[in-house]
């Protein structure tokens, strides 16, 4: 009988180099031309710890690299710039520091294990199209610009809840926005917050624009700054009653949201919430609401009757005091300014943007309007001043077929226009200046001297 007796050793990489940091070693380079990098968990018994910045950085060489349990850190630019990298194990690494792959646009898959919670400034920038990309369950520090430039085909993210435990520091700080296919929970383009979840952080699934339902939770308290914006796909959105505060721009650039409702705690958010929700044409709040109720579909407030937030399905409501700024900024389907006695006040970019409003109807009660109120009102055709306002400056950089309409009553060369009758006046597209003053070449037609003496009502004019 014969007995083979065989020891195991582990397989590692020759030439490599190390200092030592205390705790162990730290690799700091190789001697040789190796293709695959595989690192050991000890030398002479000395753990190694950790990969030195700059130990590998501008290698056009390392196509893989293996790392073991007991490595915890990879310092600064370690593997920057290897451009024929194309896989990596992290192993056990816990912390990335800046720049450590960065311009590795070889690599082809990326596994972020569990362990890693700190994710370093532009630790993964310029890597190019990964084509598959995935997240273990931990909360992690995501820091500036960590995937600036780097783009994922399929990003797997296992751990919702723990991902809303994290940290982001802006858009690119993780690689969800240049994702083609994202993957959360094992869902595709959906998105189930667990309950539990107190808070959803800022910019925490910014960028995900296949994405086409949210679920989010009753326990939920807060959404941060940008944490669903562009959301391109999103068709609905309920905000749960216990969420007291919006982020800025937390559902910005969301186009395709058409019906929003929000709950009852809600106590303030701003108007770039929703900025962009170009199609938003129902809007709900909750009757236990203590700060906004819904009327036509618009979102005012029960203390000063503001109207803060209209839409493109936007109709008058009534005992509106004030229009706010940027309550209708960007309502791309609004023609109407919907606009009843009693509105003293119209915020500045109220109706700014608001590209196919076509019909303006100031009330009598009207007296502030702020800067840029109308601006980007490029088919605004007829503005109807009841107020006792001058209108001139303000509509004066409208499209050119704006007619605007004040005052009593003006002369139409040697006749007098009845402006109780609402005569139809009709000159020439190209008129010059005439007995009205019309002036020539102006971004918008207006009446100069009898707007500023305010003597026109409700008169239409017509150009050929």
């Amino acid at each position: 009988n014969v007995v083979l007796t065989a020891k195991w050793t582990e397989n590692y990489t020759m030439g490599l180099q190390y200092v030592d940091v205390g705790d162990g070693l730290s690799v700091s380079g190789a001697t040789g031309g190796d293709e695959n990098i595989v690192v050991p968990s000890a030398v002479n018994g000395a753990p190694v710890v950790a990969v030195e910045s700059r130990a590998f950085a501008g290698s056009d060489r390392i196509k893989s690299v293996t790392l073991p349990k007991s490595v915890k850190i990879i310092k600064k630019e370690a593997f920057s710039g290897c451009n024929a990298l194309e896989e990596i194990n992290l192993g056990g690494v816990e912390k990335i520091e800046s720049r450590a792959f960065y311009g590795c646009d070889a690599l082809r898959k990326l596994t972020v294990p569990d362990c890693v919670t700190d994710i370093g400034e532009e630790a993964f920038a310029a890597c190019g199209d990964i084509r598959e990309m995935t997240f273990g369950k931990a909360a992690r520090l995501f820091s500036r610009n960590a995937f600036s430039g780097t783009t994922a085909k399929t990003l797997v993210v296992n751990g919702v809840a723990e991902w809303c435990a994290s940290f982001f520091d802006g858009g690119n700080s993780h690689p969800v926005a240049g994702a083609e296919k994202v993957i959360m929970d094992g869902r595709s383009d959906a998105l189930i917050v667990p309950d539990g979840v107190l808070s959803v952080p800022d910019y925490a699934f910014s960028g995900w624009k296949s994405a086409k339902s949210l679920s989010l939770p009753d326990s939920l308290t807060g959404i941060g700054a940008s944490a669903f914006e562009g959301w391109e796909s999103l068709l609905t959105l309920t905000v749960p009653d216990g969420v007291t505060a919006l982020g800025e721009n937390a559902f910005s650039g969301c186009g395709a949201l058409t019906s929003l409702s929000l709950g009852a705690a809600l106590e303030k958010f701003p108007l770039s919430a929703f900025n962009a929700a170009y199609m938003l044409k129902n809007i709900a709040v909750s009757p236990d609401n203590d700060i906004y109720y819904a009327d036509g579909n618009n979102i005012i407030t029960k203390a000063g009757s503001v109207l803060v937030m209209g839409c493109s399905g936007s109709s008058a409501a009534e005992n509106v005091a004030e229009i706010g700024a940027n309550a209708f900024a960007n309502a791309l389907f609004l023609t109407t300014a919907p606009l009843l006695d009693g509105v003293r006040v119209i915020g500045e970019n109220a109706f700014s943007g608001c590209a196919n409003l076509i019909s303006v109807t100031l009330p009598q009660t009207l007296e502030k309007i702020g800067e840029n109120a109308f601006s980007g009102c490029r088919k605004l055709i007829e503005v109807i001043n009841l107020s006792p306002l001058p209108v001139k400056k303000i509509f004066a950089r409208t499209r050119r077929r704006c007619v605007l309409c004040q005052g009593g009553a003006v002369r139409r060369g040697r006749e007098p226009i009845d402006a109780q009758r609402r005569r139809t006046v009709v000159l020439p597209r190209r008129s010059g200046n005439g007995a009205c003053g019309l002036r020539r070449n102006a971004v918008g037609f207006v009446f100069a001297r009898a707007l500023e003496e305010r003597r026109i009502l409700y008169l239409r004019i017509r150009f050929l």
